[in-house]
């Protein structure tokens, strides 16, 4: 079973040596994973689900969705307090000081309890301290870091190359953007201030491309539709460069630099350690306990264990929220996700 990580470990390494010297350009990342999200990945979910029966395991499917909104609900809940615990400063407040970012907003003579026991800390002669709640719309973004799975641009490559089906991860794929998208859209929009647009709901499948691949996948397969070799034959063809191009495309994302605020590494690791190991620990159990054999048991627990999907960074700069902790919980989940998934599939597979 971890013979099948090592073309992906290689295809990794190839776009990171490929961006590490800038073989492809500064923007290759950004170039080659447009290719893969608007053409080649929903080119390979739709030939593989119009050619396939539906099916559904529900117990599967249900442990899922279980382990992703304990995981997610777990993410939310621990915004303020992490955030709290491992404030960053972030800018002056006009007077020469610094304001730290955490749970409470304290206005006055007050000092800020920080995370050494008692009341201030260091800086217990900055006078007084401003520290911002959190609001709906981080919470949301902390949550999508701990529990959103990246189904589409590393769950497809990696689904295919160790399970050899990507059956499962279509009602993956399917359960998240028919339940768990929406929810998300309308929190980010109570947080932002927007009014709630259902027309900006159910016109996702006309803006995401990959979600329109995989409609109209599983509608020719739903009708029994059977699709002209004319349409078929290229279309299998520009899919068959999704799975190479999508661990080529991971790779050059991991030469991404950036400043990281201060604290932001601790938030990163709580994030992603409840993505890596709390998310695909409860689907085990839950699994488990259902009595999942054991192929069904590995294509939940593998699927679990996807790291962040790229969507949490895409929906933080559009709502302007979080940008930065989106991004890199995005590239560290990732990153660490080849040891974790190697690890989970010697020990199921």
């Amino acid at each position: 079973m971890l013979a099948a990580f090592v073309p992906i470990w290689l295809l990794t390494g190839i776009g990171w040596l490929a961006g590490r010297y800038r073989l492809l350009g500064a923007d290759a990342d950004r170039v080659l994973g447009g290719f893969v999200f608007h053409l080649a990945m929903p080119a390979a979910l739709f030939t593989a689900l119009s050619r396939n029966p539906l099916t559904f395991d529900a117990r599967a499917l249900g442990a899922f969705a279980v382990s992703t909104v304990v995981t997610m609900g777990l993410g939310f809940a621990l915004t303020g307090p992490v955030l709290r615990r491992f404030g960053r400063a972030s800018r002056p407040d006009g007077r020469g000081r610094w304001r730290r970012r955490g749970v409470w907003k304290l206005r006055g003579p007050w000092k800020l309890r920080g995370p050494w026991g008692r009341r201030g800390g260091p800086d217990d002669t900055a006078g007084p301290a401003e520290v911002a709640r959190p609001g709906v719309g981080e919470a949301t973004i902390a949550a999508m870091a701990a529990g959103y799975v990246n189904a589409a641009n590393l769950g497809i490559p990696v689904v295919l190359q160790v399970l050899g089906s990507a059956a499962f991860l279509t009602e993956v794929l399917l359960f998240q953007v028919l339940v768990v998208t929406p929810v998300i859209l309308i929190l980010l929009d109570l947080g932002a201030g927007r009014r709630l647009r259902p027309g900006r709901l159910l016109s996702l499948p006309l803006r995401n491309p990959v979600i329109a691949g995989l409609t109209l996948g599983v509608a020719c397969s739903g009708f029994g539709w059977r699709v002209p070799d004319l349409v078929a034959d290229p279309l299998a063809l520009l899919g068959a460069a999704a799975v190479p191009a999508a661990l080529v495309t991971l790779g050059l994302s991991l030469n991404t630099r950036g400043e990281r605020p201060a604290g932001e590494g601790a938030q990163v690791a709580v994030f992603s350690g409840l993505k890596l190991v709390v998310q695909p620990a409860l689907a085990w159990l839950i699994g488990t306990l259902a009595g999942l054999g054991p192929t069904a048991l590995l294509a939940l627990v593998v699927c679990a264990a996807l790291p962040t999907a790229q969507n949490t960074y895409i929906y933080a700069r559009e709502y302007g929220q979080a940008g930065s902790l989106a991004r890199r919980s995005v590239i560290a989940s990732t990153a660490l996700s080849m040891v974790t998934l190697a690890v989970i599939a010697w020990w199921l597979g």
